[in-house]
């Protein structure tokens, strides 16, 4: 049987010979969320500096599942394509003043990105790191709309980590726009019929996350967002669900911080995938002061 590594060469070959020698193929490691690391496969067109990167690990899965190659070049070619039409001007990065107004927030775990947070701006939270990310397009539809900014930027803008701060604060809350849902309700919307008509709990479960569901965790960074909904349902544990969204459970009589914690703690190894696991401890907002602890 062959490894992931083969197919995805296999890949890559497919890929050069259906697009010939206008374009130069590159597959690299390239270091991800707490550790992670994947494999990109840059394509890029002669006389071109935009070089999209595609990863692969999904596509070698697809092939090992039965999927035949000429589909799966097809899907590649076809995100490629999308990624080349998505209105960017690659020189905007070289100068700070026009990109600024697209330099966003994300947080990630401090203790599993020790090797990351070498090489990027960060700003300490609690036990996570806010961190900054450019956006390539205003869609935010995919990973790949946007890019980590790390220390060789700053040095090439000529700015330092607090302008960047400066810029994401007031840019994230109007890009990326927090979205507060009842968690029953996010369920019968995905899988209709799951629930009855009852509560899923007792204790009413709310989800924060941005609009478009990406790297919604920073929404907990929202200062007017949380002091607006402690003022509605009072102080409130914060469950990090993942970097895309965390969980909103209200105080009440009976809930054990403990508990809380160790189904955290189960939930990131069991169902949420190594790359988007956010922390395993678990937060509280406080009505009466507005400020967010890490119990």
């Amino acid at each position: 049987m062959m490894t992931k590594n083969l197919i995805m060469g296999v890949i890559k070959e497919s890929l050069e010979k259906r697009l010939g020698d206008g374009y130069v193929l590159t597959l690299k490691p390239v270091l991800k969320n707490n550790g992670t690391i994947f494999t990109g496969l840059s394509i890029q067109r002669k006389g071109e500096s935009l070089a999209p990167v595609i990863y692969l690990e999904q596509f070698a899965d697809d092939y090992i599942h039965g999927e035949p190659l000429e589909q799966i070049v097809e899907m590649i070619l076809h995100i490629y394509e999308k990624q080349r039409a998505d209105e960017f001007d690659v020189s905007d990065v070289g100068t700070f003043d026009k990109i600024k107004n697209k330099i966003v927030y994300q947080l990630i775990n401090t203790a599993q990105n020790e090797v990351l947070l070498r090489d990027i701006p960060s700003v300490p939270f609690l036990d996570l790191s806010i961190v900054f990310r450019v956006l390539i397009d205003s869609q935010y539809t995919q990973e790949t709309a946007s890019f980590l900014v790390h220390n060789l930027h700053l040095e090439a803008w000529g700015v330092s980590s607090d302008e960047v701060w400066e810029a994401a604060q007031e840019n994230t809350p109007e890009l990326l726009p927090a979205n507060i849902s009842p968690l029953d309700n996010v369920i019968r919307a995905l899988q209709p019929g799951l629930l009855e008509d009852s509560e899923c709990c007792s204790n009413k479960i709310y989800v924060l996350s941005n609009v478009k569901c990406q790297l919604g965790s920073c929404c907990i960074l929202y200062p007017q967002i949380m002091s607006d909904f402690a003022d509605s349902v009072g102080s409130f544990y914060i469950l990090p669900s993942s970097t895309h969204e965390v969980l909103l459970l209200p105080e009440g009589d009976g809930l054990d911080v403990e508990f809380l914690r160790g189904m955290v703690h189960d939930v990131n190894r069991k169902e949420v995938p190594e790359q988007d696991i956010l922390s395993d401890n678990v937060y509280f907002f406080s009505k009466d002061t507005k400020q967010m602890k890490q119990l």
